[in-house]
């Protein structure tokens, strides 16, 4: 049974996080580089899961990507809204999604690739790439958290505070596996630390 209160409280904590498009850069370095990893080709559709503030939907928008963007935090929403509206973008579709939610009762696209970019907090990584996995046709990318404290702060509603994330990272590759697909890691040079990476990259084709 879904926790609504649960979801309520991780859209709040997200809401309080959001800001304008405009406060990030356009095409961030991060970016460039998840959508180099995974290996995206001229004219494919994306299914973006945790979409935030479009750090990844509007690189996309620009270069002509069709984009179904999902998150929890409709403050995060309305911020991509805004430059839609703003800009006349027409390849970007929105919608309000938890990962805890029954996906299959909304009409969701199916897409060439799926991304869960920097979304995937205090979640059951067998729940979220199996859902990942039905929304790709081709191809599911994640990054996750790794070599880090940042994200394991007492009081995140994510819950994060007790969790190894390089165990959680092993586990969500785990999943994958269970699926009967093979994944791929790697580590992104973005916010690497010394040599020590603190994202890391997962793909699986499907």
């Amino acid at each position: 049974m879904i926790n609504i209160k649960d979801i309520e409280a991780q859209a709040a904590f997200w809401d309080a996080k959001a800001k304008p498009c405009s406060a990030y850069e356009r095409r961030s370095e991060y970016a460039d580089e998840f959508l180099r990893r995974s290996g995206l080709q001229p004219g494919e559709t994306v299914f973006d899961m945790g979409c935030g503030s479009g750090t990844l939907c509007l690189p996309l928008a620009d270069d002509g990507h069709k984009v179904f963007c999902a998150d929890l935090s409709e403050k995060m929403l309305q911020s991509v809204r805004d430059v839609i509206e703003e800009e006349g973008i027409s390849l970007l579709s929105l919608k309000k999604l938890s990962w805890q939610e029954d996906w299959d009762q909304y009409d969701l696209p199916v897409c060439d690739l799926a991304f869960a970019s920097r979304s995937m907090f205090g979640v059951d990584p067998a729940n979220c790439a199996a859902k990942l996995s039905g929304r790709a046709k081709r191809r599911v990318c994640i990054s996750l958290p790794v070599n880090s404290d940042k994200f394991t702060d007492p009081g995140s509603p994510y819950d994060l505070s007790g969790r190894n994330l390089n165990a959680f990272a092993k586990q969500c590759i785990d999943a994958v596996r269970k699926l009967g697909f093979t994944p791929v890691l790697e580590y992104m040079d973005h916010g690497m630390k010394d040599g020590i990476p603190t994202w890391a990259f997962i793909r699986w084709d499907v």
